[in-house]
């Protein structure tokens, strides 16, 4: 009897493993920040968002991450990295990548 407690609570946690380490498009996408720091340890995510686009009829799926580290200089600076991954299923396709270079300052710059 005393080993319920703990399969019960092993059993919720491994349940969990995907709202624990967040979606596999997003970890994804945050393996190829890292691959580029120079400090990869310096990462923290500040904000990330995913979802199909366009909405409602998608075409591809899109993750969207903003991030703080630390630069080569030992400054803490701000980046974002925007991460697209074809559709499968309904759903993001990791093992394929659409684009993960394209320039997101554009998207964050109003114009007059």
């Amino acid at each position: 009897m005393k080993w319920i407690t703990p399969l019960i609570a092993f059993l919720f946690l491994a349940g969990c493993q995907g709202v624990l380490s967040g979606p596999p498009e997003v970890a994804q996408c945050e393996k190829y920040i890292r691959a580029k720091l120079v400090k990869p340890n310096s990462y923290k995510r500040i904000e990330s968002a995913s979802l199909a686009l366009p909405y409602p009829t998608a075409r591809y799926w899109e993750v969207g991450i903003d991030y703080s580290f630390t630069n080569a200089s030992g400054i803490t600076a701000r980046g974002s990295q925007v991460c697209d991954y074809p559709l499968a299923a309904g759903k993001a396709d990791t093992s394929k990548a659409i684009d993960f270079d394209r320039d997101n300052a554009a998207l964050k710059v109003s114009k007059p």
